[in-house]
């Protein structure tokens, strides 16, 4: 009874595993480029490899649990080092590149002991204390997953803060044309990552696969579209700044405070006069509305009737 209950628990635990082996695999760099040649290296030169090849040659999972935490306590500095990078990249754009790649490589080695301390414990089901040490793994795979996600945000986060430096505030009663600030808000981020190296490509790549890169692209989509006015720009704006305050790092994102002054300050020009909501044009235009992220979906499926009226009284007091 209990080896099956043991069987069950650990197949579930060798499942969380490999997914995170997964999603590690899915941000991985193409085998022939250099940088992830150099990925490799630095998973070889890695303090933490030193300490994972141990742990992998210990049958005593006692000695296995002891070589883990040595291993957790390089793991947190690297993990720390990699946070501060993200903090810190605009003004310091090698360190955040080589702390990226130091905690990708930590990752890998993380996800490898997990493997061996699984493998580890399958040979010992039918062990009373077996339970026991199952759900240890169980949480650290659970904080593993948890770590790669956080990873993958960061980098996107990072992006976003380069991105983000390069806008510039709409001052009090600033003229201005939303189908020429779109495009520059599109051009701040490309900048931010288009740069002749291996290491950017990859996190253009992350990147493009984020809702704010998906919500940025389809605001200039939108915004090109030769059928689009101003007040669907305007209505598009006002969507996307609204999304942004819901989210976790909502109140602090330059993008968002930029297009709430934007809304708040500007001063509107309108090429004809026009009553089409957003929600309208979206409904004739569906190559438009694929471009959107579920989550932008979903927030306009919400708020539209609310946010629509605003937009309207708020837009026909400053047209002129």
């Amino acid at each position: 009874m209990a080896q099956a209950k043991n069987e069950q628990a650990l197949r579930s635990v060798n499942e969380q595993i490999q997914s995170a082996k997964s999603a590690l695999g899915e941000m991985k760099f193409p085998k022939s480029n250099g940088v992830a040649l150099r990925f490799l290296e630095l998973a070889q030169e890695s303090p933490m490899q030193v300490i994972s090849k141990t742990l992998q040659s210990k049958n005593d999972w006692g000695k296995m649990i002891k070589e883990y935490g040595r291993l957790q306590e390089q793991f947190n500095a690297i993990q720390s080092r990699f946070t501060d990078a993200v903090e810190n990249v605009v003004e310091d754009k090698k360190e955040f590149e080589e702390a990226t790649k130091q905690y990708y490589a930590a990752l890998l080695v993380m996800t490898d002991c997990q493997v061996y301390m699984a493998n580890a414990l399958g040979k010992r089901l039918k062990k009373d204390d077996t339970e026991e040490r199952i759900n240890l793994l169980k949480n650290e795979s659970q904080t593993l997953s948890k770590n790669i996600e956080a990873f993958k945000m960061n980098v996107n986060r990072a992006v976003q803060n380069m991105g983000e430096h390069q806008l510039t505030s709409i001052k009090k009663g600033e003229d201005v044309r939303l189908n020429e600030i779109i495009p520059n808000i599109k051009s701040a981020y490309d900048r931010a990552y288009d740069q002749h190296n291996p290491f950017w490509k990859w996190v253009k790549q992350l990147f493009q696969k984020s809702d704010r890169a998906k919500e940025i692209n389809f605001l200039n989509a939108l915004s090109e579209h030769k059928e689009c006015s101003e007040f669907v720009r305007f209505q598009a704006i006002r969507l996307v700044h609204g999304k942004i305050q819901t989210e976790w790092f909502g109140e602090g994102s330059k993008l968002g405070k930029m297009l709430g002054g934007l809304l708040d300050n500007g001063k509107f020009f309108v090429d004809k006069n026009s009553d089409e909501t957003l929600v309208n044009f979206l409904e004739q235009h569906e190559e438009l509305k694929e471009l959107m992220p579920d989550s932008l979906k979903d927030y306009l499926a919400e708020q539209d009737k609310e946010y629509k009226d605003v937009a309207r009284n708020v837009f026909s007091n400053r047209i002129q």
